[in-house]
């Protein structure tokens, strides 16, 4: 599925990209960049649906989104500081867009992937269970049903949609749509230079920033701040971790969630987060909260960031891409990869099990600066 909504602006044109295992540039049009077809394709399901009806509804709820992100940058293109959008909009075109983004990439694509006597992970009984009582015959089905069950259930004012998908979905992966959509709160920030762009890669869409902790008591403990949403050079969405706006430069989790966050006994302190001084502000929202609509207009701040901010964000998805990285000023791409190159943030952790491929990937992402 395309993501033309990041080069909305430029979608008749040509960007550079940089293949990072063949360590090759070249130029490619906008529309076939990071397309993929049918992953979504199940059979056999309960309903006996058309088996690519995931994708197609997905290209609808894309194109929806598309509109919007389009809307963003003429606002911004027109020198608004700020944008106005609707509660429906919002929640149920936008922030759900958002999270597909997440669900639909390759982590949980992996891990649907596999087969359910190969499925490691610790909601497994729960997911056993749901499957056998959905009569699913495997973990893609259940994935192709969990997509459908977001997309289709409307995320209401009143908050009747999460009984919806906890019924629907299972226990874990409705919780975590959940948190996703109450515990971040949409931002958007731009570049202040002129020169400064934001970057793509195959998977920015689907990462965050935040805390990864490889070697705990309790294996792999992740626990994000922002998720990041390029949707043009100049301007990106930024999902914040609500309790961020109130402890803005905390040392630890702790402090910043209190008791919102349990914190098994062994576990070790969370770093704190690295845009946690982002100058971005939460949206202005209704002042009547005892009547919520769909129409209820939000304003959000169009934020101007600086350099730093623009290269933590690009150094976060470098570090993350794993095929292709996508640009448009070799001066910027330039500046972006040497900021990543000595930012001691950014360097590969001893600890994690795969270091020395996280070393290799990094050699790769940096012979870009011999073609720049």
């Amino acid at each position: 599925m395309s993501r033309k909504a990041w080069y909305s602006k430029h979608r008749r044109y040509s960007v550079k990209c940089y293949d990072i295992e063949r360590q090759r540039t070249d130029i490619r049009p906008t529309e076939n960049i990071y397309y993929a077809r049918n992953i979504y394709t199940v059979h056999g399901e309960e309903d006996d649906r058309d088996p690519n009806h995931v994708e197609k509804a997905f290209s609808k709820l894309e194109i929806a989104a598309y509109r919007i992100c389009n809307d963003i940058l003429e606002a911004q293109q027109a020198g608004e500081s700020t944008f106005t959008i609707c509660r429906a909009d919002k929640d149920n075109i936008l922030r759900k867009f958002l999270y597909l983004m997440l669900y639909r990439g390759i982590v949980f694509r992996d891990m649907y992937s596999t087969s359910i006597e190969d499925y490691k992970e610790s909601d497994k009984e729960r997911v056993v269970e749901f499957i056998q009582r959905k009569g699913f015959k495997n973990l893609k089905e259940l994935w192709a049903h969990h997509l459908t069950v977001i997309m289709e259930t409307t995320i209401d004012a009143r908050g009747t949609w999460k009984d919806t998908v906890r019924k629907e979905m299972v226990h874990d992966n409705a919780h975590h749509f959940i948190k996703h959509c109450e515990d971040f709160c949409l931002t958007i920030v731009q570049p202040e230079a002129g020169e400064d762009e934001f970057i793509l890669t195959e998977n920015c869409f689907g990462i965050f920033e935040g805390n990864v902790d490889w070697n705990t008591p309790y294996g792999c403990q992740i626990f994000p701040y922002h998720y990041l949403a390029p949707i043009s050079p100049r301007l990106a969405l930024v999902l914040r971790r609500r309790l961020l706006f109130d402890h803005p430069i905390q040392d630890t989790v702790e402090e910043v969630a209190g008791s919102g966050v349990v914190r098994p006994e062994g576990m070790p302190p969370l770093r704190p987060s690295l845009l946690a001084d982002l100058p971005v502000s939460l949206a202005v929202a209704p002042l009547d909260n005892s009547c919520l609509m769909e129409t209820d207009e939000f304003v959000l701040d169009i934020t101007k960031i600086s350099t730093r901010h623009v290269h933590k964000i690009n150094n976060i998805i470098l570090t993350e891409a794993r095929s292709l990285i996508t640009y448009v000023s070799d001066t910027s791409m330039a500046a972006s990869l040497e900021a990543w190159r000595v930012d001691d943030d950014f360097t590969p952790p001893l600890c994690h099990p795969d270091c020395s491929k996280m070393v290799r990937l990094r050699d790769q992402k940096l012979e870009l600066l011999v073609h720049l």
